[in-house]
């Protein structure tokens, strides 16, 4: 499989559809902490399962180039997520 992976100074961008289970379970994590919770459209707790749906969604959209959703690391530690919805290339097409 051809990586996408990005890098910029010393922080790197993985793909979630690159990365080992315990790093998807890790943004389940975080997405329910509280801190976090208050940035959020829905700030509900998710369950497990709906973590699972949605990484099996998002997995298949970045597959399809419709979105991108990267583990960022400083110095090989995760440190958060970084997502791009919406990803068009007709940009200043007619």
């Amino acid at each position: 499989m051809k990586s996408n992976n990005k890098k910029i100074k010393e922080l790197d961008f993985v793909s979630i559809n690159d990365v080992k289970w315990y790093l998807k379970y890790l943004v389940w994590y975080w997405r329910n902490k509280k801190e976090v919770r208050k940035w959020m459209v829905n700030r509900n707790k998710i369950s497990l399962d709906i973590h699972r749906e949605w990484l099996r969604k998002t997995e298949k959209r970045i597959k399809d180039g419709k979105c991108s959703v990267d583990i960022v690391f400083l110095n090989g530690k995760p440190i958060g997520v970084c997502g791009i919805k919406c990803i068009s290339f007709d940009v200043g097409k007619d």
